[in-house]
């Protein structure tokens, strides 16, 4: 009858508008295309940065390979050190003279400590402490010590001087044996004259890493006597969880990794990067990605951000590939300003 007609077509119009509907409601209960006003941040700045055209990179994970959806940012929390800390910290050195105050283009602030060959720069706004002694490095080792052999001399050293107030702060990181030549060049194929060992910190589990990929939160250099011969820190600031963000999705890393990744590390450090027309890179394959978060080298930082620590191979030059690590913002894009 003409009665069931229209019952039967006025049920098919409330099952399509039920639909129209649906399909609008799960619109606008999926993440939001463009971020919120005010919620865009600025996006992290890694030295160095390219000096030519940006090699070809290719992703070679597996496309299920599972990453976070949100990853929170940290506000940094100034708290440089003061005159009155970083003469304390010289003396423990055994730096008795008066600083030099010195400006530098990045850094602001600098203040320099002399005593015979020794010297030591300390970065107040950053806690950067780098010192270098007049050790020797002319000898080269005749068996390479175990790791973790170098470990406890180095940790221990680091408690002695109260640069670490427990040994639970760090864990380590990298221990390598290096030969290093006049004018602090790395030299290929010799026996090493130097050990290097790094820590880093961890924040939720994730490690924190200094800007640059190859130095650790703190490194501790040892001549073949085991005795320091250079300590750098650059080290971790008071930190208070902020805002949680959307992390780049699988697809949004193999899109962006060209535009927005930059080469931190070849050779595993031992290619000086800031020497490299990075245009001379060839080919770059990813074959791993892990999480972390970077400390930036610019002093007016404000959050501590999660990046993605990509790792594959390069060709460089004529030779054989190598080791390479790029660096890539692990928050979505959307959510940069």
């Amino acid at each position: 009858t003409k009665k069931r007609k229209y019952i039967a077509f006025a049920i098919l119009a409330i099952c399509i508008l039920g639909v129209i509907v649906f399909r609008n409601s799960r619109r606008v209960a999926t993440p939001l295309e463009t971020p919120l006003r005010g919620s865009q941040i600025q996006k992290p700045s890694f030295h160095p940065v390219y000096l030519g055209s940006k090699p070809k990179i290719t992703i070679q994970l597996d496309s299920e390979t599972e990453l976070p959806s949100t990853l929170p940012i940290y506000k940094i929390n100034a708290n440089p050190f003061t005159e009155e800390q970083m003469n304390a910290l010289a003396l423990t050195f055994g730096f008795k003279e008066k600083a030099y105050k010195a400006s530098d283009e990045i850094f602001g602030n600098t203040y320099l400590y002399y005593s015979g060959y020794n010297r030591l720069r300390i970065l107040p706004n950053q806690k950067i402490i780098d010192l270098k002694t007049d050790r020797k490095i002319d000898q080269e080792f005749k068996s390479t010590p175990a790791n973790n052999a170098v470990d406890k001399i180095a940790s221990d050293y680091l408690l002695r001087q109260g640069l670490i107030k427990d040994k639970s702060e760090i864990s380590l990181d990298k221990v390598k044996s290096l030969t290093i030549g006049e004018g602090g060049h790395f030299i290929e194929n010799k026996n090493p004259n130097l050990i290097s060992v790094s820590y880093i910190k961890k924040i939720n589990n994730y490690s924190i890493l200094a800007p640059t990929a190859e130095t650790g939160i703190i490194r501790v250099d040892l001549n073949s006597k085991l005795e320091t011969y250079s300590v750098y820190i650059d080290d971790v600031p008071e930190l208070t969880e902020d805002k949680s963000y959307p992390v780049k999705t699988f697809d949004e890393v193999t899109s962006s990794v060209e535009l927005y990744s930059t080469i931190q590390s070849v050779n595993d450090g031992k290619a000086d990067i800031a020497d490299i027309n990075q245009s001379d890179i060839k080919n770059v394959v990813v074959k791993s990605i892990d999480i972390a978060y970077v400390q930036e080298i610019k002093p007016d930082a404000q959050y501590l951000q999660p990046v993605f620590i990509l790792k594959g191979t390069a060709s460089y030059g004529s030779g054989e590939p190598q080791a390479v690590t790029l660096y890539l913002p692990a928050i979505s894009n959307l959510y940069f300003k």
